[in-house]
């Protein structure tokens, strides 16, 4: 007669859960395996936003603030060598003078529209406005004094250079030393706020990798717990019943022996059996309570 195998309340409680519809062992590893990509690629997809994010900011604004810097001190590099061809030309009378002039206020109007396109703010605009009528109005001072000195008054003209007309270039000096001190104020101001943004970036990506690396950790362990451990604890069971169990050896007539039963502890017989349901649960996508 064989012998029954006693079930426990734990056990019944497995075998009841056999009858519920789970997930393959494969499918729970592919979502595990999916999940740690997914992290993984929101976490690049996060790093690439604030990369472009950044190159977007240098590109618009502080481009843009650096370009109109640039522009102002171009001018006044070009409005200073005016002047210069400006004293040339009355000291000396060479024509070649004249040329420079024209030249150089070519560059400088240039410069001027340039540094009107990357104005940022009514500040910026204001004070460019300002320094732009005060060179219009100190060319159109030095552009009388260089006729007269060519109509013959050479001493008015150069009077009129060492006073009236310098004090116009002084006063466009001052108002372009006051719009190259905007830009450059507005350089180190968008520099300190990209720098405050790379911060923020860079915390928001560390906290973020902070919380994948837990929930990594947690899908690991939920495929361990799910599809490892089940399949480790059968394992051990059956080693169980191999080092508990006990071989009865008979001897017939003519003096051999052979073995006619196997004696294993009950509970490790249970134990076996329990592992082996819950492995097959994983093993399988569903199983269909016997009616």
């Amino acid at each position: 007669m064989g012998q029954e195998v006693a079930r426990g309340p734990a056990d019944d409680g497995r075998l009841e859960s056999a009858g519920r519809r789970r997930l393959a062992s494969d499918v729970q590893v592919l979502i595990g395996v999916g999940s740690l990509l997914a992290l993984l690629a929101v976490a690049v997809g996060l790093a690439v936003i604030i990369i472009i994010s950044f190159e977007n900011d240098a590109t618009n604004d502080a481009q843009r603030h650096v370009g109109y810097a640039t522009a102002i001190h171009e001018a006044a590099l070009a409005a200073k060598g005016i002047a210069n061809d400006q004293r040339g030309y009355l000291l000396s009378g060479n024509p070649e003078y004249l040329g420079e002039i024209r030249s150089r206020t070519e560059e400088a109007r240039s410069a001027f529209a340039a540094a009107s396109r990357d104005a940022v703010g009514a500040a910026k605009r204001d004070a460019l406005r300002v320094s732009q009528d005060g060179f219009e109005r100190w060319l159109q001072r030095l552009n009388a004094d260089i006729a007269a000195f060519r109509r013959g008054e050479r001493d008015g003209a150069i009077e009129a250079t060492l006073g009236s007309t310098r004090e116009l270039r002084k006063t466009y000096e001052r108002s372009l030393d006051n719009a190259y001190g905007l830009g450059v104020r507005s350089i180190e101001s968008a520099t300190s706020s990209l720098s405050s943004s790379a911060t923020r970036s860079v915390t928001l990506l560390l906290t973020y990798l902070a919380v994948a690396l837990v929930l990594g950790v947690a899908v690991a362990l939920w495929i361990v717990r799910t599809t490892l451990r089940p399949a480790f604890t059968l394992s051990r069971n059956a080693i169980e019943v191999l080092t508990q169990g006990r071989v009865l050896v008979d001897e017939d007539d003519r003096g051999s022996h052979h073995g006619v039963a196997v004696i294993v502890p009950i509970e490790v017989v249970n134990a076996l059996a329990a592992s082996a349901l819950e492995t097959q649960e994983g093993l399988h996508q569903s199983a269909e309570p016997s009616g």
